[in-house]
């Protein structure tokens, strides 16, 4: 999905990687069984992203970006196989809830589309991947909360793309803006959502680069936004914002945090935290004892690792502390047994974690398209479990 705009990335990665403390604590272990949930040979077939957001029901919302649909043989994507944008998956809540599973996306069983796609935009593929014009990859964050009729509601933030203007292979895409996708009634299986969108965010050019909706909090009656700036590809840094969850499509109610105060202003949003990556979770947790908002990311510059901050929980007054410093909760292995593979999108599922550890997930893929054709594997979520012992505490 969102790797890097920039492949040259990849090269100064080992040199402008960022120290990050390493604590010494008990081993991360693979899921296999989580693995085995989305490893399929038939329908979806593989994805990246793998944001999760709560349901009503005591169930799980899976978003994922580019998806391969359609039918895998000896390993590999078999003819009659395409490329959608976004699908979506539900799962049940808790360490057992990949017991029960089920996919959706868009189009129809001859051609197969995106789960969703910006209203308005140039229809030349379909969702199928190839469109001229403008398509959404997941941003991550999302929430159930109630709407301005007092209604409980889904929100979702997804990225609006496009293609480069000349652009050609993995790394053709660009950014143009943040909207929001509204169910009204999520509490209903996928296939009765009704659904609304929204443009929250322009891109301009030459423009500061926010996307906005990387990750999300319910706190009272607000939600707390966290985007990442772009603007300098090698050091994408964290942003901060506020909004009523009745009225967050309503870009004019948001709320800027300047490092001191909040601001009217998105321009005064302050960096907060540096050596980002396009995608991250966040999430409302206990941390060694304390409430804590708990931010977990892939490595900048195609790194390995997978990294983690905390914060103190701001409460329902929102007073915004500080993020700790990053720790490095795990190594990605991919990209050392195969030099073609990357590793990126980490985030976190304590939905669906065990006691005492914090489930975590990973994308891979490969610099050459028709490697990850030929090898089905090379494109599906991984997952690790990580001791909670390992996160940092908040400041």
């Amino acid at each position: 999905m969102r790797v890097l705009g920039l492949i040259g990335a990849a090269v100064l990665g080992s040199c402008m990687a960022r120290p990050v403390m390493e604590p010494q604590l008990d081993r991360v272990t693979p899921d296999p069984e989580w693995e085995a949930v989305f490893t399929r040979t038939d329908g979806w077939t593989g994805a990246d992203g793998a944001a999760t957001v709560r349901l009503p029901g005591g169930r799980l919302l899976w978003l994922f970006g580019d998806t391969f649909i359609g039918p895998v043989r000896e390993g590999r994507h078999a003819e009659g196989t395409a490329m959608v944008n976004n699908t979506i998956a539900v799962t049940g809540v808790g360490e057992r809830g990949m017991k029960r599973v089920s996919f959706a996306w868009g189009g129809t069983a001859e051609k197969p589309g995106a789960w969703v796609a910006p209203e308005g935009r140039t229809e030349a593929g379909a969702g199928d991947g190839t469109e001229l014009g403008l398509w959404f990859w997941p941003a991550s964050g999302g929430f159930v909360a109630p709407g301005a009729d007092g209604r409980e509601r889904l929100v979702l933030f997804m990225s609006r793309m496009s293609r480069r203007d000349g652009g050609e292979g993995v790394w053709n895409f660009r950014a143009r803006g943040t909207s929001v996708v509204m169910v009204s009634n999520p509490g209903e299986e996928p296939g009765r959502w009704r659904m609304t969108q929204r443009e929250l965010t322009t891109l301009r050019e030459g423009g500061r680069v926010l996307m906005w909706g990387t990750g999300a909090v319910v706190i009272g009656g607000e939600a707390l936004i966290v985007g990442i700036d772009e603007t300098n590809v090698f050091d994408k840094k964290l942003v901060m914002a506020r909004a009523p969850v009745g009225s967050v499509e309503r870009f004019g109610t948001w709320r800027f945090w300047t490092g001191v105060a909040w601001s009217e202003r998105e321009e005064e949003a302050a960096a907060v935290a540096d050596g980002l990556s396009s995608e991250v979770s966040l999430h409302r947790m206990k941390v060694r004892g304390r409430d804590a908002l708990v931010l977990v990311y892939s490595e900048g510059l195609l790194g390995r690792g997978i990294l983690a901050r905390t914060m103190a929980d701001p409460g329902k007054g929102l007073a915004v502390g500080r993020w700790s410093e990053a720790v490095r909760l795990y190594d990605c292995p991919e990209p050392v047994e195969d030099r073609r593979m990357m590793a990126y999108s980490a985030k976190a599922h304590p939905e669906v974690s065990r006691r005492g550890e914090l489930l975590v997930s990973y994308s891979v893929n490969s610099t050459d398209f028709w490697d990850v054709v030929a090898n089905a594997a090379k494109y599906r979520p991984r997952f690790v479990r990580v001791p909670e012992g390992k996160l940092p505490g908040a400041p």
